[in-house]
């Protein structure tokens, strides 16, 4: 989807491919596409499939890598994304890598 794109405009081709995806292996995939941009839409992006129960590992995942290359420019939205994890999160690895960068953060 292009790492010469601005974020903002692969971040809109990402919401594209998730919705014409087929199938939540399809859908994981774009997902794990996402979580190497570098931006604020793309951890909303990310955040929204949180709650989705066939999405929600792989979009844990996007959250916390692109909390990686946002948190020292926008450690609000950092903060909010990551504590949804920590507290919904069935996964421990998970929990603990969010809470790394929480601490990194404060």
């Amino acid at each position: 989807i292009g790492k010469d794109r601005p974020a903002e405009e692969s971040v809109q081709n990402y919401k594209t491919a998730i919705t014409l995806a087929t199938n939540s292996n399809e859908q994981k995939m774009v997902l794990s596409g996402l979580a190497k941009i570098q931006s604020v839409s793309a951890i909303d992006m990310a955040s929204s499939y949180l709650n989705n129960l066939p999405l929600q590992q792989e979009a844990e995942q996007a959250v916390i890598q692109i909390s990686r290359l946002i948190r020292e420019d926008h450690p609000d939205k950092v903060k909010t994304c990551l504590t949804k994890i920590v507290e919904s999160s069935k996964n421990k690895d998970t929990i603990n890598q969010a809470k790394n960068i929480l601490n990194q953060i404060q």
